[in-house]
């Protein structure tokens, strides 16, 4: 599946955050967050506070949120409709798909890093809430840039 993630980064030029978010793609497919990726060229790569990075911005965490919340709804869905033990005792083999991806959705909400987390900062961190992207911004002095790259997990 080939999914678009951003990086935030801070610089002075816009090679400087190519430069900056190539090393924060290339910690992430080190660490197996996805296969592979493919930077974009110099032209999509913009300051956060210009209209097309903000907006991009705005909607990547957008879709962040949503998927997000569809895996907690189907953990809560599971929670309200089986037992502890069928949870407990599920396997690979039992009719209800729902209850067979449970740990999986468990294991999808509690993410760090790879999908469907799809913005990170200079050290490779996802940003994982409006809170974290607000507390990157305040503390970092120089400017913002929204750099993407295509990736397949």
């Amino acid at each position: 599946m080939h999914v678009t993630i951003y990086a935030v980064v801070p610089g002075e030029t816009r090679e400087e955050a190519l430069e900056i978010a190539e090393t924060v793609f290339g910690g992430l497919q080190e660490r197996r967050a996805f296969d592979y990726y493919v930077i974009c060229p110099p032209t999509d790569v913009h300051w956060i506070t210009d209209i097309t990075g903000w907006e991009t911005l705005e909607a990547a965490m957008s879709a962040q949120d949503r998927e997000f919340l569809r895996y907690l709804d189907k953990v809560k869905r599971i929670l309200n409709t089986h037992t502890a033990e069928d949870i407990l005792n599920s396997s690979s083999s039992c009719r209800d798909l729902d209850l067979q991806l449970f740990r999986h959705n468990c294991f999808n909400l509690g993410k760090y890093e790879g999908y469907p987390l799809i913005v990170y900062s200079e050290g490779g961190d996802a940003v994982r809430n409006c809170r974290e992207l607000q507390e990157l911004m305040a503390k970092e002095k120089q400017v913002l840039w929204l750099v993407s790259a295509d990736t397949h997990f």
